[in-house]
């Protein structure tokens, strides 16, 4: 039967589990399957956690190598002043070597969010906000399986200064050496991420499913170049297939960078046009809005798109339909390639941008008092 702490009227108070770092949960949580069964109390085919306010990162704090599948969480209410949090799980640990999965969940009628305050957004482990439906963060030397999520009716809020990396799924992801961080496929079948009338409201790196993703070596003891020639051999993997963010959806960044699925890479540690990759993909009767001042220098630091505001890597079989995007740069697909620093001319990273359509009454447009420096239909 559901667990439900309150009801809609009056949810009940839940403390999270797994406050430490030092002890993250490691184990497993697996739903019954209630479809057509007397314990599926408010009839909608799942197992649910229902109507609870957690005060801290999520309804499990810190998790490694754990396992969460087939149940839901509903009307449930998450706060916080730290980064990395979630409905789900605030952090899941970079410590970890086993794989993290989450797959058959749907979350309902939920908010979430952080009054997380960092320095300037630039280091994606240390200052950014890392705020999600599903997690906050996804911090990882190994994989990610993030496999048929349903998130409705919910919301996704960063207040904090400098408040990067929200997501109407999850907040940041950390790609690191040989590591893969799959959503939406298990690199062979689909398992589709649906963001039905999500919102997610942040100060940069805003996206529908994906605040910020960084791609970055991690064999820092034989003192290689950040930028260095052989970056390209050190990346871990991001790919996002078959997500959809329909029915009202809205993306806003009140300073920066976002995307209708992707809101930005992380300035510095860019893909280098291997290590992101974004397919079949949909934004349907949605907005993204950027409202940052920009200058020339810094284009990227508007950049909003259909799919993905600033990224490298490839985008491709996306669709974005009937759609706004608003920003001073912004672009039917993709707001700008990624690039090594902002305003970095000469260090463009690859994006390829293949097989890909704006239609219905979508329009690409400059936000009302500030300056529209770049505006395309596919790319700005």
């Amino acid at each position: 039967a559901d667990i439900c702490v309150g009801s809609s009227a009056s949810h009940g108070v839940l403390s999270p589990f797994a406050t430490s770092f030092t002890v993250p949960f490691t184990g497993t949580l697996v739903g019954d399957d209630a479809e057509n069964s007397e314990d599926d109390t408010d009839g909608d085919g799942i197992f649910s956690i229902c109507y609870a306010d957690i005060s801290g990162q999520g309804l499990f704090g810190y998790t490694a190598g754990a396992t969460f599948s087939n149940f839901g969480l509903k009307g449930v209410s998450v706060t916080s002043t730290v980064k990395g949090t979630g409905v789900l799980v605030g952090q899941a640990d970079y410590n970890s070597s086993d794989v993290t999965a989450f797959e058959d969940i749907v979350i309902d009628g939920c908010s979430v969010s952080s009054t997380c305050s960092v320095s300037d957004g630039l280091s994606v482990q240390d200052n950014t906000a890392q705020v999600g439906a599903l997690a906050g963060a996804l911090c990882s030397t190994s994989d990610y399986d993030i496999l048929s999520i349903t998130v409705k009716d919910t919301t996704v809020t960063a207040t904090g200064t400098n408040a990067y990396g929200v997501g109407g799924l999850i907040g940041v992801a950390y790609c690191e050496t040989d590591s893969t961080v799959q959503i939406g496929t298990d690199g062979s079948d689909s398992y589709p991420i649906t963001m039905n009338h999500v919102t997610v409201n942040g100060y940069a790196s805003g996206g529908g499913v994906l605040g910020m993703a960084g791609n970055f070596p991690i064999d820092a003891d034989n003192g290689d170049d950040l930028f260095g020639e052989d970056i390209e051999d050190n990346l871990g993997m991001l790919i996002i297939a078959n997500a959809s963010v329909t029915n009202n959806s809205s993306v806003t960044a009140s300073s920066g960078a976002c995307g209708g699925i992707l809101g930005s890479e992380l300035v510095g540690y860019a893909s280098y046009g291997g290590g992101i990759s974004i397919t079949n993909c949909s934004v349907t009767g949605s907005s993204v809005t950027s409202n940052a001042s920009v200058n020339s220098a810094t284009l990227c630091a508007a950049a909003c798109g259909g799919i993905a505001g600033y990224c490298g890597g490839t985008v491709s079989g996306c669709t974005v339909t009937n759609t706004t995007v608003a920003s001073a740069t912004a672009g039917g697909i993709v707001g700008r390639p990624s690039r090594k620093n902002y305003g970095d001319a000469e260090t463009g990273c690859a994006l390829t941008v293949q097989n890909c359509n704006v239609l219905g009454t979508s329009h690409i447009t400059n936000i009302e008092n500030v300056n529209g420096l770049h505006l395309g239909g596919i790319v700005a």
